[in-house]
């Protein structure tokens, strides 16, 4: 079995954001973990924190330019 190794690649304020990026990565072939994303479930509209985006370490490079690419392309700041 392989073992994968996860890192971190970028964080959300919110649910919604945390899925839409999960969306824009996983539509270009990178396969993403939303870490904590369960917890946030149990509580509807409460927030636990930041949810931590996770990829495979060989993803990692082509996922921090993705996400580059994707705050360009709707304007918004990290």
């Amino acid at each position: 079995m392989e073992d994968i190794k996860w890192i971190k690649v970028h964080e959300c304020l919110n649910r919604e954001r945390a899925y839409l990026m999960k969306a824009y990565l996983e539509s270009r072939g990178i396969p993403v973990v939303l870490q904590g994303i369960e917890e946030e479930s149990i509580l509807p509209g409460i927030s636990y924190g930041r949810i931590p985006l996770l990829v495979r370490e060989e993803d990692r490079s082509k996922a921090e330019s993705l996400i580059e690419e994707f705050f360009k392309e709707t304007g918004d700041e990290h």
